[in-house]
């Protein structure tokens, strides 16, 4: 994936005199911040301060990897678990906090987008909205895998909401994302410069039967994203909203859920076995921002159900 775009603020930082790992440091920080203030956008269409507020903070910070906690009290104990000279790593509460920094760009801006979105009864691109799918055609420049995902939730939340209106504006995203990917040429089968032959050369497709290798990779996927997820999924089905920005919420949560299983489903069936692993780690983030959202709904709901506003 071409990585390297997402370097070029602190490629510049350092151009001009700076510390290189200062500006590094400083560029990453500002994409979590950004990160996380539209992830807490999101919430605020489901959730009060209060909770929106907690919700993203757990999502950011706070990592549950289930086998850990079954080896601490049912295995060998919590001081074998000290002694591990790495940190332990598992699926986190939404995955969220693993992210690297040009996946968490991708995903703020999918997020801006929803966002700035217009509402269901309009398709009209005013300057803000026109802005943000000028950046959403553009997250495959610089996370291919993951910006296929993030423009397949794109895609069906927009055929959701305005069903054959969508279609114009579709076809038109992926006319510009054709372009953005063929000028700045982020996919490269062979490049004379890389250490590294393509993945697409190396590596062969799995001879298991297509439904098979798509079953394995989705229940795959799903077990990287961790509990939270399966009980998110469930209480997907239970969901039913009546205002508006709730309904959008859950829109955009199950888009992203469908975006992730299509795109795991889909390689497992048609590409080689690298890419196809690569991709049940990416779908692992648009999971993770689903998550947090019907979280941040349900938190709410429970919140409320017990007469507190």
């Amino acid at each position: 994936e071409c990585y390297g775009l997402v370097d070029v603020l602190p490629g510049a930082g350092t151009d001009s005199g700076g510390e290189a790992w200062a500006a590094l440091s400083t560029a990453n920080a500002i994409i979590t911040v950004l990160f996380t203030t539209t992830l807490y956008g999101l919430l605020r269409y489901v959730a009060p301060l209060r909770i929106a507020s907690l919700v993203t903070f757990l999502a950011l910070f706070i990592t549950a990897p289930i086998g850990f906690f079954l080896i601490a009290v049912f295995g060998e104990g919590l001081q074998f678990l000290l002694d591990i000279p790495a940190a332990p790593k598992g699926p986190a509460l939404t995955s969220i906090s693993q992210f690297i920094p040009q996946h968490a760009l991708a995903a703020t801006v999918f997020m801006a987008w929803a966002l700035l979105a217009e509402n269901e009864e309009s398709t009209r691109l005013n300057p803000m909205r026109l802005a943000s799918l000028l950046a959403l055609a553009r997250v495959l420049t610089h996370a291919q895998l993951m910006g296929a995902t993030l423009l397949i939730a794109y895609g069906l939340t927009e055929l959701y909401r305005n069903r054959a209106k969508a279609i114009p504006e579709l076809i038109a995203m992926v006319i510009l994302v054709a372009a953005l990917a063929a000028a700045i040429g982020v996919v490269q089968l062979s490049n004379p410069d890389s250490a590294l032959e393509s993945p697409l050369f190396i590596n062969t497709i799995n001879t298991m039967p297509w439904h098979t290798r798509a079953l394995s990779g989705v229940m795959q996927w799903m077990s990287y994203c961790g509990p939270a997820f399966m009980i998110a999924v469930f209480l997907l089905f239970r969901w039913k909203p009546k205002e508006k920005p709730y309904s959008f919420a859950k829109t955009i949560s199950v888009s992203l859920v469908l975006a992730a299983g299509i795109s795991v489903a889909a390689t497992q069936i048609l590409g080689p076995e690298r890419i196809a692993i690569e991709t049940v780690i990416r779908a692992v983030i648009p999971a993770g921002i689903a998550t947090g959202i019907i979280g941040g709904w349900a938190a709410t709901s429970g919140w409320r159900s017990g007469g507190r506003t």
